[in-house]
């Protein structure tokens, strides 16, 4: 037989024929009693269905809740047992409001030791800081009196030092002054007339007078030397010790000269002269050895006497070149160490015990703040699982608080309908009080992975939420809603209900009526929702498809 007129045949149909068979064979020649009728069974109609050309959509229903957008599961972090309750279910209450609080008796005994341990160690930190602050002061002033004390020694020695210079230019030049070169001029003159009376002497047969001219020369040239020796002191040679002896030597010579010319000169007188004028040479000749013996005497103590200043006016310059007290560099030195020491601040132990002893204060207050319940927003108690001397478990949700200004609509799904949603996608949101109107929403947050969660919402939200696009639609939180969200559509497509299509080892395929014959048709199908199935190919609109 043909695939397409293989039909289904009814198991009732068959048992009839069969009893109709044996009812036949059993009849003979005679005549035979009249057999009891069967009934004749009911064949049910089977649906029919046909092609039609239409829109499919694909969507996705599920029940949700009103709840708040922001809304926070609170919890203790420590166990103990709970001391007071200070909220119902259904309050509302502010931000920072104390909602419940464990026994911690012990603790704020603790906390207020701290506190009296913190203050102690910050007031003696503080003494030391002070006492510190009036150190270095001090040590600063020392040290500017020392700079200045050091500073006006030094400006003192500059001074003395000076002074010093001076008179030892002045003790060299003592002996020299007033001697110019006009005084080098006069001695240069009779040095040249003496040797012109020298050579005229020794043109004439008088041997005497030839001496008398030639010491006369030899003392202008003398004196002409000793003449140069002071002029160069003027000048600013130094007035050392060779310096004096041949200042000293010139000197002599030029008395020593004046008493052997005094002599020859009084030789020359006695030759025809008379006593009166004999007696005037011999007066001369001793008044210049008496001159000549003045001369050395007072010139040697002169010499003596002029040496001793130089040497005296040399030994305060090289003590004054030495500079000023080294005492008065150490006292500031040491002064810049003492400010240089105060500088380095406090004892570093008193800021570490001010330091150590906030630390246990926190440490305290973390405790405490551990072992109580404040409400981190405005909002309204949802849940409340503590009771007054119940005990609690650290981590495990005591109440949850939301702001019920701001509602909105969450569910709980599978994975399976994750999976087919995304942030964004359109929603119509029915509520189940108020079936009577729809309203357009969106999904505003899905759980990690799928969305990633965000937000308001505490970590960890595994909650679905769609949001209402019409912030004014009045909503009340614990409200059931049928959310619908259209995940697919297909538009002028052939389509079927789902009972009309059969499967048999993973084909798909319909069962065409037509008139009287009925046949089978592979389908291709495309997209599915609930009530229609997208027909790809395989048949065409307006053809009947029988149901199974």
């Amino acid at each position: 037989m043909p695939e397409c007129l293989r039909v289904p045949v009814s198991p009732c149909l068959l048992l009839f024929s069969f009893a109709l068979m044996l009812l036949t064979a059993c009849g003979g020649g005679g005549a035979q009693p009249t057999p009891t009728p069967f009934p004749t069974p009911i064949v049910p109609e089977k649906p029919t269905y046909t092609v039609q050309r239409g829109t499919v959509a694909k969507t996705l229903e599920f029940r949700g809740r009103v709840s708040p957008v922001t809304e926070k599961e609170l919890f203790f972090k420590t166990d103990g047992y709970v001391r007071a309750v200070h909220v119902a279910q259904g309050d509302l209450v502010k931000a920072g409001d104390l909602l419940a609080e464990l026994e911690i008796s012990d603790l704020e005994n603790q906390l207020a030791q701290a506190q009296v341990a913190l203050q102690t160690a910050e007031l003696r930190l503080s003494q030391a800081e002070q006492d510190h602050a009036d150190a270095l002061a001090e040590a600063e002033i020392s040290l500017q009196k020392a700079e200045l004390q050091l500073r006006q020694a030094e400006q003192e020695n500059t001074d003395a030092l000076a002074e010093a210079r001076i008179a030892l230019k002045k003790a060299q030049l003592a002996q020299a002054a007033g001697i110019t070169e006009a005084d080098i001029a006069v001695a240069q003159s009779a040095v040249d007339s003496a040797q012109a009376q020298l050579e005229e002497s020794l043109v004439g047969p008088d041997e005497q007078s030839v001496e008398v001219a030639r010491l006369n020369w030899e003392l202008a040239r003398n004196t002409l030397w000793q003449t140069q020796l002071e002029r160069d002191a003027v000048k600013g040679q130094k007035a050392t010790p060779s310096y004096q002896k041949n200042l000293a030597d010139a000197k002599v010579g030029a008395a020593e000269i004046s008493t052997v010319i005094a002599q020859l000169q009084h030789e020359l007188a006695g030759k025809g002269a008379t006593d009166e004028e004999i007696s005037v040479a011999q007066a001369a000749v001793d008044q210049a050895r008496a001159q000549a013996v003045k001369a050395r005497n007072n010139y040697s103590y002169t010499v003596q006497l002029q040496t001793l200043e130089v040497e005296l006016a040399e030994l305060r310059v090289t003590e004054l070149e030495r500079g000023v007290d080294p005492l008065l560099s150490q006292e500031v030195e040491l002064a810049k160490l003492r400010v240089a020491t105060l500088e380095r601040g406090v004892d570093p132990l008193l800021a570490q015990d001010v330091e150590k002893t906030r630390i246990d204060l926190q440490r305290i207050q973390g405790r405490i703040e551990d072992a109580r319940l404040v409400a981190p927003f405005d909002g309204r108690i949802l849940s409340l699982n503590v009771r007054e001397g119940g005990q609690a478990i650290a981590f495990r949700s005591a109440l949850i608080l939301g702001d019920p200004g701001a509602l909105e609509i969450t569910a709980d799904l599978g994975a399976d309908k994750l999976s087919q949603l995304s942030v964004g996608q359109a929603a119509t949101i029915r509520l189940l009080n108020r079936p009577e109107q729809d309203w357009s929403g969106h999904v505003r947050q899905l759980p990690y992975p799928y969305g990633g969660g965000g937000g308001e919402q505490i970590n960890g939200d595994e909650a679905t939420r769609i949001t209402l696009d019409d912030p004014n639609v009045t909503l009340e939180i614990g409200e059931l809603a049928t959310v619908i969200i259209l995940l697919e559509q297909k538009d002028d497509v052939l389509w079927l209900p789902p009972a009309a299509i059969r499967s048999f080892q993973e084909r798909d395929f319909v069962v065409i009526q037509d008139g009287d014959h009925q046949w089978r048709a592979d389908v291709r199908l495309g997209l599915e929702s609930e009530e229609r199935i997208e027909i790809l190919e395989g048949i065409e609109e307006g053809q009947v498809v029988v149901g199974p």
